[in-house]
């Protein structure tokens, strides 16, 4: 997929400058197991001002995030954005690793919750559960081996009330 030319718009959009394709490693990851990349990754899905922190729902900023074959290393969760999918190679999946050092719920988050009460009484969340779709999640190899079992940590955390399914992860191992 890196190699192959990247022409497309956003049929939605109105800025042609919006990037719709992103390498993580433009974004600075690295993908040697050694290094930290929730960081760059995050940055990744968030640029162009995407749909994030109190956004409840947008159709008009998709994006494919692309992982080249490595092992990406996360001591944080990688969210998710309205519309994005996160592909690795078909041939050579990319891992996903968590940190012995992780924080949070699943090392791949489809909604983030944040301090305070929302506008339903409830936890205050990025996006509005029964708005939570477009997403999709393929060919990755999850791997939380390294973390402490009593944490709880997941390697998925994928929150969709939708139907028919409009979010989906395929050819996804989990370890």
């Amino acid at each position: 997929m890196e190699s192959i030319s990247h022409k497309g718009t956003s049929p939605w959009g109105n800025d042609p400058s919006y990037k719709i394709f992103r390498n993580v490693k433009d974004f600075r990851a690295k993908g040697d197991g050694v290094t930290d990349d929730a960081k760059a990754i995050n940055e990744a899905l968030a640029d162009g001002k995407r749909c994030g922190e109190a956004c409840n729902g947008s159709t008009t900023k998709s994006a494919i995030i692309y992982f080249p074959p490595g092992e990406y290393l996360e001591s944080s969760p990688i969210e998710t954005h309205f519309g994005s999918q996160l592909v690795g190679n078909a041939n050579d999946r990319a891992t996903i690793k968590a940190a012995s050092s992780f924080v949070g719920l699943g090392m791949i988050s489809t909604d983030v919750y944040v301090a305070g009460v929302g506008t339903d009484g409830k936890d205050n969340e990025w996006f509005v559960t029964t708005a939570n779709f477009y997403r999709q999640i393929r060919n990755f190899k999850l791997d939380i081996t390294d973390t402490d079992p009593e944490a709880g940590i997941c390697a998925l955390r994928y929150q969709v009330e939708s139907y028919p399914p409009r979010s989906l992860a395929n050819s996804c191992r989990l370890e």
